[in-house]
């Protein structure tokens, strides 16, 4: 079983939550409240570029190491210097309900994250 390595999980994330609220108008609006912090590793492990509607799009994808928890899963956001990263994926490790591995990626884009989901 790989081990958890306490003092390499020295990076700051937070879990995102989306809530739906309504404005004075009755319309649906969607805020990002920043949650929990959690201690994990964080280790950028490749860039890329993807095209979507004919732009040129840079990507960035992380891994991410922390101690267990059932609030993660691949609908999550989380943010991590400043930068939001969409959760595509979520394992844990051995099944032994200790350590998730978490692939992520981070769009670099003009304007919000938020028009990506």
């Amino acid at each position: 079983m790989k081990q958890i390595n306490i003092g390499k999980m020295n990076k700051r994330i937070f879990v995102i939550r989306r809530e739906e609220t309504e404005d004075a108008m009755g319309q649906t609006v969607h805020r990002e409240i920043k949650g929990k912090r959690i201690w994990a590793t964080v280790k950028s492990i490749r860039g890329g570029e993807y095209y979507e509607a004919l732009k040129i799009i840079p990507e960035i994808s992380y891994v991410i190491y922390t101690r267990y928890r059932e609030d993660i899963k691949t609908d999550t956001i989380l943010e991590y210097k400043g930068k939001k990263l969409e959760v595509k994926y979520v394992a844990d490790i051995e099944e032994q309900h200790q350590m998730l591995e978490i692939q992520c990626t981070e769009y670099i884009k003009e304007g919000d994250i938020s028009d990506l989901f």
